[in-house]
C-alpha cells in the first residue's frame, strides 16, 4: 500500500471526526462537503487522490453523497476558482473531462471554465451553468429585466460550447484582427 498523500489524510481525519447529530446524515455530509471544497481550493493534490478516497473504509464510494447534488462540479469550481492546478487536474482526470480554457473568463486573461465561469460568447456575456456528459459546457446569457422588488435575470441565450468551439473562435478572431 502507498502512503497516504495530505490530501487522503485530512479528509480522512475529517471522516472520523466530522460528528453531528449521530441521528442526522445531512449535518455530517455538509461538514465532509465543505471539508472538500477547503481541500480544493488550497491543498496539493496528487494523481489518484480520488481513488484513493473512493477506496476508503466506511468512506468507500459515498464521496458522491457528500458532494450533494453539483458533485464533482463544486469542488471543480473551488479548484478552478483558487486556481489549484493540481486539484482541478485531478478531477478532470477522474472524471475524464478535457479542459475547456476560454479568453477573458473568470477576469483573468485565459482560464478554465467551470460552473459560475463568466466570459464573452458571440458579443454576449455569459455564464457557465451546468456540463453536459460530453463535457461541453451549457452557457447562458441574461437580460435584466425590472421586478417589483429591484431587478431580475431573464434568459436571454443558451449555448453549448465545447472546446473545439472556443478554438475556432479564436482562430476566427486572430484572422480577424490581423486583417
Amino acid at each position: 500500500m502507498k502512503k497516504p498523500t495530505q490530501v487522503v489524510k485530512f479528509i480522512s481525519i475529517a471522516w472520523a471526526n466530522a460528528g453531528g447529530d449521530p441521528h442526522s446524515w445531512v449535518e455530517f455530509n455538509q461538514r465532509i462537503r465543505a471539508i472538500i471544497h477547503i481541500v480544493a481550493e488550497s491543498f496539493f493534490w496528487h494523481e489518484g487522490d480520488i481513488d484513493e478516497l473512493m477506496k476508503l473504509g466506511s468512506w468507500k464510494g459515498r464521496i458522491t453523497t457528500c458532494l450533494g447534488e453539483c458533485g464533482f462540479e463544486g469542488i471543480y469550481s473551488s479548484a478552478v476558482m483558487s486556481h489549484n492546478v493540481s486539484a482541478y487536474t485531478e478531477i478532470e482526470r477522474y472524471i475524464e473531462r478535457t479542459p475547456i480554457i476560454a479568453d477573458g473568463a473568470n477576469n483573468r486573461k485565459r482560464d478554465r471554465l467551470c460552473v459560475g465561469s463568466k466570459f464573452e460568447w458571440k458579443g454576449e456575456r455569459v455564464r457557465v451553468t451546468s456540463f453536459n456528459k460530453d463535457g461541453k459546457a451549457t452557457c447562458c446569457s441574461y437580460s435584466h429585466v425590472k421586478a417589483e422588488y429591484g431587478y431580475t435575470e431573464k434568459l436571454k441565450k443558451r449555448y453549448t460550447i465545447g472546446s473545439d468551439d472556443i478554438k475556432a473562435d479564436r482562430k476566427k478572431r486572430k484572422e480577424f484582427n490581423t486583417e
